[in-house]
C-alpha cells in the first residue's frame, strides 16, 4: 500500500477509536439511546475501514483468518443512523422492530459462518486475490450492501423530516441541529452509494481494486466525520430551554398563569384521553399559541409537551388500574395511549413498575 494511504488509514482508525472510546465513557449522559446508536454507526464504519485495509493493504496475506471478521459491519451503518434519527426525534419503536433492522446483518453473518470462515488460510488468500482482480459488476454482495445503504439513507432523511415537522415546537436547537446533520450526512452517504453502483454498472471494466481504493478513502473520511461529531456531542452541556424563548416577552407570572390554565384544561376536559392530541390541539383548547404552551411547559414545569402529556396519561392509567376492574389494555386506551406497547414502556419509565406490578402492589 502507498505510504500516504497507509498513513491516512492509520489516522482514520486512530480518530475513530478515540471517538468511540470517548463516546462510551459519556454514554450515561443525557440522550443515551441516540448516543448508543451513534456509537454503533461509528463502530460499523471503523470495522469497514479495518476490513478494507486487510484486503487493499495486503494484510490478509499474513492474517487470512481475519478476512470476513467485519465483512458485514457496514450493514449495521444504515440501521444505526436510522435508529439514532428516531431517538433524537422522539419517535418510538419497540425492541423487536429495532432488532429486525439488523436482520440483513445476521443473515450475512450466517452466510460467512457457513461458506467463508471454515475455509483454509490458502483458500481465503485466493478469494481475496480474486476480489481484487474481479470487475466491480461481479460483486453482487457489494451491490446488495450499497442498495441496502441507499434505502436506509432515504429512510433516515424521511425520519429526520418527520421529526422536524411533528416536533418543531418542542425540539431543542441542539436536537434540531442533530436531525439536520443526520439527514445531511445520510444524503451524502446515499449519493456516494448510488455513485458506486453507477460505476459498477456503467463501467464494469473498472477493477474492484480501484473501487476498493476509492471506497477505502471514503470509509476513512466517514469514520473521521462520525468520530469528530461524537467527540463534540460527548462534551455537549446539559440542554437548557431554547434561546428563542428569550424573545417571547413572557415573564414568570404570565407563564405560571398559562401553566395553571393548561393543567386546568387537561384535568377538566381530560384532553390526555385523546390519543391524537398534539401541541396545536392543546393550544387551541386553552386559547394560547403553540409557542406559549411549549414555553410554559418547559419553563414552569420543566417538561416537553410529549413528556407532560405522557405523565398525565400515566396518572390517569394509575387511577383506572387502582380504582376499576378494567384490564390493562382498556385502561391504556382510556388513558389516551394508542398502543399497549407504548403504554407499557411509558408506564415503566414513569413509575418503575409494569402496569401489572402496579395493580398487584395496590391490591396487596
Amino acid at each position: 500500500m502507498n505510504p500516504i494511504w497507509a498513513g491516512l488509514f492509520a489516522a482514520a482508525l486512530g480518530v475513530a477509536g478515540l471517538g468511540l472510546a470517548y463516546g462510551l465513557v459519556h454514554l450515561r449522559e443525557s440522550r443515551a439511546p441516540a448516543r448508543l446508536w451513534a456509537l454503533g454507526a461509528l463502530f460499523a464504519v471503523t470495522a469497514g475501514v479495518w476490513e478494507t485495509w486487510l484486503i487493499v493493504g495486503g494484510a490478509y496475506r499474513n492474517a487470512p483468518h481475519l478476512l470476513g471478521l467485519f465483512n458485514g459491519a457496514l450493514l449495521a451503518l444504515g440501521p444505526c443512523l436510522y435508529l439514532q434519527a428516531r431517538a433524537v426525534a422522539g419517535l418510538q419503536m419497540d425492541r423487536w422492530m429495532q432488532a429486525a433492522q439488523f436482520l440483513p446483518l445476521l443473515v450475512h453473518a450466517g452466510l460467512l459462518a457457513v461458506f467463508l470462515w471454515p475455509l483454509e488460510a490458502s483458500q481465503k488468500r485466493e478469494l481475496a486475490e480474486l476480489s481484487l482482480s474481479a470487475s466491480g459488476q461481479s460483486d453482487w454482495i457489494g451491490t446488495a450492501k450499497l442498495l441496502h445503504l441507499t434505502v436506509y439513507s432515504g429512510l433516515i432523511i424521511a425520519t429526520a423530516r418527520q421529526g422536524l415537522l411533528r416536533m418543531n415546537a418542542q425540539l431543542s436547537r441542539f436536537d434540531a441541529a442533530e436531525l439536520h446533520w443526520i439527514a445531511g450526512f445520510s444524503a451524502a452517504l446515499g449519493a456516494t452509494a448510488l455513485a458506486a453502483l453507477a460505476v459498477g454498472f456503467v463501467a464494469p471494466q473498472v477493477a474492484a481494486n480501484d473501487l476498493n481504493n476509492g471506497g477505502s478513502l471514503i470509509l476513512a473520511g466517514l469514520a473521521v466525520t462520525i468520530a469528530v461529531r461524537s467527540l463534540r456531542d460527548a462534551r455537549q452541556p446539559p440542554l437548557k430551554p431554547a434561546p428563542r424563548y428569550a424573545r417571547s416577552g413572557l415573564d414568570d407570572d404570565r407563564l405560571a398563569a398559562f401553566a395553571r390554565r393548561i393543567e386546568a384544561a387537561m384535568r377538566q376536559q381530560e384532553l390526555h384521553s385523546d390519543p391524537e392530541l398534539t401541541l396545536d390541539r392543546l393550544a387551541d383548547a386553552v386559547g394560547l399559541t403553540p409557542q406559549q404552551v411549549s414555553q410554559a411547559l418547559n419553563q414552569q414545569l420543566g417538561l416537553t409537551f410529549y413528556r407532560y402529556v405522557n405523565q398525565q396519561r400515566v396518572a390517569a392509567a394509575k387511577r383506572l388500574l387502582a380504582e376499576t376492574d378494567l384490564n390493562v389494555l382498556d385502561a391504556a386506551m382510556q388513558a389516551g395511549f394508542a398502543t399497549k406497547a407504548t403504554f407499557n414502556k411509558t408506564f415503566k419509565a414513569e413509575t418503575g413498575q409494569t402496569p401489572t406490578q402496579f395493580r398487584a402492589s395496590r391490591a396487596g
